[in-house]
C-alpha cells in the first residue's frame, strides 16, 4: 500500500531473524504452563514461590524453572530443587542475545526469550516472577474466558500506576512509531499522551497468532 497517512518505522536489524525462526515467531509460523527464572539473588523467594504454586494448585501443575546464574551448581539448591515434583530446571542461555548491555539480568530482556520458549512447547503458559505468592487457585475467571477467545490472548492484571513512557527507551519508537508527537516522560506522572502500563510480574500467554505477533515485534525490539 503507497499511502503517504501510514506511519513507517525505522527496519530492524535483519541479523538476528534467525531467532524468529528459533522460537517459531516468524510470519511463516502463523497461527491459525507456568514458568518463571531466578538467579542466586533471588533463591529464596523462587522458594517460596514453588512452595506457594505446589499448596495452592497441588503436585501436577508442571513448573519450569529457567536458571540465570547457575544455581544448580550449590549442592544443597540442587537437591531441593531436585525433590520437588514436576519441577523442570532449564539453564538460561544468554549467548543468543546481543552482547551488551540486554545480557545483563538486570534489563529483564531474557523474559521475552524464556516466554518464547516455553510457547513452543503449550498453548497456554503463566509466568510469575519470584516475588508473587498465591492465596489462591482460582484462575477460571480469566482462563476460560482466554482460552475461549473472549478477552485478548496475553492477560497482566497488575497494573504498575505509571506510564509507559518512563519505562521505555525512546529508541523503540524509531522502529515502533506508535506515536507521532512522542515526548520522553521525566516523572511517572501518567500523561494523556503515555498509556499505562502493566506489571510483567504475572502473565497469562495463549498460543495465537495475536500472541506470535507481539512475541515477534518484542523479540526483535531487544
Amino acid at each position: 500500500m503507497n499511502d503517504s497517512r501510514m506511519i513507517r518505522g525505522k527496519k530492524f536489524d535483519c541479523s538476528f531473524a534467525w531467532l524468529l525462526l528459533r522460537y517459531k515467531l516468524s510470519d511463516k509460523y502463523a497461527i491459525k504452563a507456568k514458568h518463571s527464572a531466578a538467579n542466586n539473588a533471588y533463591f529464596r523467594t523462587l522458594r517460596v514461590l514453588i512452595a506457594s504454586i505446589k499448596q495452592t494448585f497441588g503436585c501436577k501443575q508442571k513448573i519450569i524453572f529457567y536458571d540465570l546464574e547457575n544455581v544448580r551448581q550449590n549442592k544443597e539448591w540442587k537437591a531441593e530443587l531436585d525433590s520437588v515434583c514436576e519441577l523442570e530446571v532449564r539453564i538460561f542461555n544468554f549467548s543468543q542475545m546481543v552482547a551488551g548491555r540486554v545480557r545483563h539480568p538486570k534489563s529483564y530482556a531474557w523474559k521475552i526469550f524464556v516466554m518464547a520458549d516455553v510457547l513452543l512447547e503449550y498453548d497456554t503458559v503463566i509466568w510469575v516472577d519470584t516475588s508473587i505468592f498465591f492465596a489462591s487457585a482460582n484462575l477460571t475467571k480469566l482462563l476460560k474466558p482466554l482460552q475461549r477467545g473472549k478477552i485478548g490472548p496475553v492477560q497482566m492484571p497488575g497494573f504498575t500506576s505509571h506510564g509507559m513512557n518512563i519505562a521505555t527507551h525512546p529508541g523503540m519508537y524509531e522502529y515502533l512509531p506508535l506515536y507521532t508527537n512522542f515526548e520522553p516522560n521525566k516523572t511517572y506522572a501518567l500523561s494523556g499522551n503515555d498509556p499505562p502500563q502493566f506489571e510483567a510480574n504475572f502473565i497469562i500467554l495463549h498460543k495465537t497468532e495475536q500472541t506470535r505477533q507481539l512475541m515477534k515485534w518484542h523479540n526483535l525490539n531487544y
